[in-house]
């Protein structure tokens, strides 16, 4: 089989520090960027399953004001306010408007129009009940079967209730959207990462310190450098998920590879052909 042949020569050349360094004039522009690509989408696995078993979010976190509209009050009205097979049954309207929002049980579809003008609002309708925090969209949740506000009697109870409830109904956008946040961290940390060290690396140039003529031969070290940390932060995250700590691993593993390269070859190639 042959191993001058890409992927196959990359992976050849991340495992010890004497190939490391050899292999770094191996990949072309967008074998690199491939690479950058494929070590990126490495650290994604463990966040994507990480976020893919989530059963439980705070509703607080994408309507802190809307869900402070929750008081005692409110909660002692909804105790009184059946839910049965999704439809909610009361006997009396409730309506609460402050300088934050308003809260409303029961109101006509003609008020529920000018309601959602307003930034905060909190609306409990016949079938669903809305959520709306400033400027964005209102988020319609229907009321799950088991829907029942009868044992709650607590503000934090409350607003769990309709988290839970909030959550199975918009779990695909709430996962999607986190995954996409941390993966575009991870992203920019890891190209913060390659290209600040490969720069570093370039500038030994100007001194004569070192065999690397290139950017291209530094980019291409440092992802060689990187690629064995990324695996093993992989490896940890699937286990135990923590993205910062995946990161850190992924940084100190760049680290102590780049030191070993310098070890054992000192940068230069004459170095690393005495070495062996």
């Amino acid at each position: 089989m042959k191993t001058n042949v890409f992927p196959i020569n990359y992976f050849t050349h991340i495992w010890t520090p004497q190939r490391v360094f050899q292999g770094r004039k191996l990949l072309k522009w967008w074998q690199i960027v491939f690479v950058f690509l494929f070590l990126n989408g490495l650290l994604m696995i463990p966040i994507s399953l990480n976020y893919a078993k989530m059963d439980d979010f705070p509703a607080g976190a994408y309507f802190p004001e809307t869900m402070e509209l929750i008081d005692e009050d409110l909660v002692g009205f909804m105790q009184n306010v059946e839910v049965i097979n999704g439809q909610l049954r009361s006997t009396a309207d409730y309506f609460r408007e402050t300088a934050e929002g308003i809260v409303a049980v029961g109101l006509m579809d003609k008020d529920v129009e000018a309601a959602l003008e307003k930034n905060h609002v909190l609306l409990f309708l016949e079938d669903h009940f809305v959520l709306k925090e400033g400027k964005n969209p209102a988020f319609t949740v229907p009321y799950p079967k088991t829907f029942s506000f009868q044992d709650v009697t607590t503000r934090a109870e409350f607003q769990q209730l309709l988290s839970d409830a909030w959550f199975i109904q918009n779990k695909t956008y709430i996962v999607f959207s986190l995954t996409l946040i941390t993966g575009t961290i991870s992203f920019i940390s890891m190209l913060f990462i390659v290209l600040g060290s490969a720069l570093i690396l370039y500038f030994t140039k100007m001194s004569k310190l070192s065999s690397i003529q290139t950017f291209k031969e530094s980019i291409n070290l440092i992802l060689n450098c990187i690629s064995l940390a990324t695996i093993v932060a992989t490896v940890i995250g699937i286990i135990h998920f923590n993205v910062i700590v995946m990161m850190l691993l992924q940084t100190i593993g760049l680290i102590f590879m780049l030191l070993a390269v310098y070890y054992k070859t000192q940068l230069k190639d004459e170095q690393f052909d005495n070495a062996g």
